[in-house]
C-alpha cells in the first residue's frame, strides 16, 4: 500500500441540501426545528417564501439553487398560507415543491405546526402536497429526518458537547487521502479459494473481482484532533477541540473507488491482477491536526478478515505470498497465521457480536519525530498517524 495523494477536499460536494422554506414575515415557525438541527450539528439553509422574493432580482433563482442540490425539503406552513389573500405565497410553495418532486419525488418532509389544541389539520387534497406525509410535531420531524436522509445531508457532529461541536467546526477542513493497492495474482486466487471455502460457495474470477470493487471499502479511525499533551500555551484556548465524539470516518460515506483488472498479457508479465485505489476522507482540524489510523474492512459480514490478509499479503509484505495448499486450508484461515507473516505495523481487530473486522496499517507519512503510542483500549495497534494542520 502507498499513499498516493493528499489532498484539500470540499466535504460539501458529497452531500445535498437541507432546506427549509418558511411563509414570509413567519420566522418563529422554524424554531422549534432549528433547535434541534442545531443540537444534532445538521448543516441548513432557511428561505422565507413571499410576495417580497417577486421584489429582489435574485431571491427567487438562489432557492431553485440550493434546491438543485437538495436532499431534503421541508416546506414550513401555518394556517396564513391557505388563506385566499395569500395565493401568491401559496403559489410560490407549490412550485418549489413541484420542483422538487420532479427531482426526487421521495425528497420532502413537509412540517405544519398546529397551533391551539384541537386545531383541525389543512385539507391537502388535491394539492402538490397530497399524497406525502405530513409533519405536525418537531420531535416525530427529527426521528424522520435522520433516520431516511442520514447518509445524504452534512453533519457536524464531531464533538459530544454540542457547544464546542457549534463553534469549532469552522476550523476543521476535509482532506482526501488516495490509498493505491496492488493485488497479485496469486494472492488474489489464494483469498479467493479462502473465500469459496469459508462460504461453501463458488465465485469464479469475475465474481470475485465484483466483490472486491464494491464490498471491499478503506475507512479511518480519527482519535483526536492533536493531543494535550502537544498543547503550546498559546495553543491551550483550544483544548476543548481535542477530543473527538465520532470516531469513524466515512460512517455512512464512502470516498471514491478505482479498481482496474490487468490484461491477460499484463498478468504474465507483471504477476499483478488488479490495482486497486481507495479515498479516505478525514477530518483535520486546522490548527491542531488529527491523530488516526486507517484501516480495510469488508461490507460482506459473511467473509472473514482472513480473506483480506491472504488478498493484500504481497502488498504489504514486499511480495511474499503464501502457498495455498487445500490440505491445510484450516492454518490459512487462522488470524494467528497472517500476525506471523505480516510487519508489526498492521494491527487485525474483531469483534464477533458487532460483525465487525478491520484491518489497521501505518500510512508510513514521513515526519521527524517518533509515531505517538495509541492506547491499547483503541485497538487500533501500537502506533497513530499524524496528519499536519494547514
Amino acid at each position: 500500500m502507498r499513499l498516493i495523494s493528499d489532498s484539500q477536499f470540499d466535504i460539501r460536494q458529497y452531500y445535498g441540501n437541507l432546506v427549509l422554506l418558511y411563509p414570509e414575515g413567519y420566522p418563529e415557525l422554524t424554531a422549534p426545528l432549528r433547535e434541534r438541527l442545531d443540537v444534532s450539528g445538521h448543516v441548513y439553509h432557511c428561505c422565507a417564501v413571499g410576495a417580497s422574493m417577486l421584489m429582489k432580482g435574485d431571491s427567487f433563482d438562489n432557492v431553485i439553487g440550493l434546491l438543485d442540490r437538495c436532499a431534503c425539503l421541508i416546506p414550513i406552513m401555518n394556517a396564513e398560507v391557505f388563506k385566499e389573500e395569500n395565493a401568491v405565497t401559496r403559489a410560490m410553495f407549490w412550485y418549489f415543491i413541484g420542483f422538487m418532486r420532479a427531482r426526487v419525488q421521495e425528497s420532502i418532509v413537509p412540517y405544519i405546526p398546529l397551533g391551539e389544541e384541537g386545531e383541525e389539520k389543512p385539507d391537502l387534497r388535491g394539492t402538490p402536497l397530497q399524497g406525502i406525509d405530513i409533519m405536525y410535531d418537531p420531535d416525530t420531524f427529527m426521528k424522520k429526518v435522520p433516520a431516511k436522509f442520514g447518509t445524504k445531508l452534512l453533519c457536524y457532529d464531531y464533538y459530544e458537547n454540542r457547544t464546542t461541536n457549534h463553534y469549532a467546526v469552522r476550523r476543521i477542513s476535509f482532506r482526501c487521502l488516495s490509498l493505491h493497492f496492488v493485488i497479485y495474482e496469486k494472492a488474489f486466487q489464494n483469498a479467493r479459494m479462502l473465500y469459496n471455502y469459508f462460504n461453501d460457495r463458488e465465485k469464479n474470477d469475475s465474481q470475485f473481482d465484483k466483490f472486491i470493487e464494491n464490498e471491499i471499502v478503506s475507512g479511518c479511525r480519527v482519535v483526536s484532533f492533536g493531543t494535550d499533551t502537544k498543547l503550546e500555551p498559546q495553543m491551550m484556548v483550544y483544548r476543548d477541540e481535542v477530543h473527538t465524539y465520532v470516531k469513524d470516518y466515512p460512517r455512512a460515506l464512502v470516498g471514491k473507488k478505482n479498481y482496474r483488472r490487468m490484461t491477460d498479457k499484463q498478468k504474465l508479465e507483471t504477476g499483478v491482477h488488479a490495482e486497486f485505489t481507495m479515498d479516505v476522507l478525514v477530518p483535520v482540524h486546522k490548527l491542531l491536526g488529527a491523530y488516526l489510523k486507517c484501516y480495510v474492512t469488508t461490507t460482506d459480514p459473511e467473509c472473514p478478515i482472513t480473506v483480506l490478509l491472504a488478498l493484500l499479503e504481497p502488498d504489504f509484505c514486499n511480495g511474499h505470498t503464501s502457498e495455498y495448499d487445500p490440505q491445510k486450508v484450516g492454518v490459512l484461515l487462522k488470524v494467528e497465521y497472517w500476525k506471523k507473516v505480516y510487519p508489526d505495523d498492521l494491527y487485525v481487530y474483531e469483534d464477533t457480536k458487532k460483525r465487525e473486522k478491520r484491518m489497521y496499517f501505518s500510512l508510513k507519512l514521513k515526519t521527524d519525530e517518533p509515531l505517538l503510542p495509541a492506547d491499547p483500549a483503541l485497538n487500533v495497534g501500537d502506533t497513530l498517524d499524524y496528519i499536519f494542520p494547514q
